[in-house]
């Protein structure tokens, strides 16, 4: 317990500081080797729940995949990184699973399937992608997309905390009298019923909230996105705000319930709205411009008709810039 006193103080005082840069380290394409301290399994989750248990841990899973950046900074700046990797191994069992791979995993249930079957049906559309099973063998908590040191301590202490409720979100904003990042293109409306017939991109923030200023200037500046979001309409909510919105269905409610019913455990986030206003997509982890125009044009082509898996629209859209003579950099 001292140990987790000491990652709460380190905790507090990281809430109050800067964040750390979120920035890609560039990674060749090729297999990101896993720490040695990953868990060797027959991918039985009922036995790897049971064992995690008998040693007073949770099991974590980790879908991931070849050539993915934002695998290597999981890897590098969380996995490994000299404060967090003894206390990750004292609390959990870390099984890394491959979003494409062919070995059986058999779930708590019986259920017998190829690892990317799995990520297929759980709906997996980012790596990393981490996955928290209780000691019942059920999901107590998902998170989608690569997450920043600090963010990442805040996780693991929630998953440990036993609270799996939706205010996990609610955690991880940090009070700040400060603006958020100002863009002359958001349209000023809290109605999104009136926006139907056309697309429609929300972007959930809150002022002093660094990674979405992060967003704002590293991929949404780029020509590459301003592009593809010129074809939506673009509104702003601020998720600490209790003044009333209005959702697509014509419902009533303030923007602090919204993202506690959607889930979202990550500031910035962008749902993508279609011209009905469904949800069809969302970005609920730290991108980059290309990933981040990838999704814009997942929703704008309709690209989820012939590609339900995200990852494969985005290794198709890049195939196709490709053909086209243009550079694909995934990390920029």
């Amino acid at each position: 317990m001292r140990f987790v006193a000491v990652l709460l103080t380190f905790l507090l005082a990281c809430a109050s500081a800067q964040a750390e840069s979120t920035r890609l380290l560039k990674y060749d394409g090729g297999e990101i080797p896993s720490p040695y301290w990953f868990k060797d399994s027959f991918l039985d989750l009922a036995d790897d729940v049971e064992e995690a248990a008998e040693s007073d841990k949770l099991l974590m899973l980790y879908f991931h995949q070849a050539g993915c950046p934002y695998c290597y900074n999981m890897i590098q700046q969380n996995f490994l990184d000299p404060q967090l990797a003894p206390f990750i191994q004292e609390k959990f069992d870390v099984l890394a699973l491959d979003l494409w791979g062919d070995r059986e995993v058999v779930l708590p249930d019986g259920t017998e399937l190829p690892e990317k079957e799995l990520a297929a049906q759980w709906k997996i559309q980012y790596t990393p992608t981490l996955i928290f099973l209780n000691r019942e063998g059920e999901i107590s908590l998902r998170i989608d997309g690569y997450r920043p040191k600090p963010v990442f301590l805040q996780i693991l202490d929630y998953a440990l905390s036993g609270n799996t409720g939706p205010g996990l979100a609610q955690t991880l904003i940090k009070s700040s009298g400060d603006e958020m990042y100002p863009e002359p293109f958001i349209l000023e409306t809290r109605d999104l019923s009136s926006l139907k017939g056309k697309l429609t991109a929300v972007l959930l923030e809150y002022p002093g909230c660094d990674d979405c200023e992060a967003l704002h200037r590293n991929a949404i500046a780029r020509s590459s996105v301003y592009d593809q979001l010129e074809q939506y309409q673009v509104v702003r909510f601020d998720a600490t705000s209790d003044k009333p919105l209005t959702l697509p269905d014509g419902r009533s409610i303030t923007p602090a319930k919204w993202v506690a019913e959607l889930g979202v455990t990550y500031y910035p986030t962008t749902i993508l709205l279609d011209e009905f206003g469904t949800e069809r997509f969302r970005v609920g982890g730290y991108v980059q411009s290309f990933h981040y125009a990838t999704a814009l044009e997942y929703v704008s082509r309709k690209g989820y008709e012939q590609f339900p898996e995200f990852q494969r629209f985005l290794n198709d859209r890049a195939d196709r810039l490709r053909t086209q003579g243009s550079k694909v950099v995934i990390t920029e």
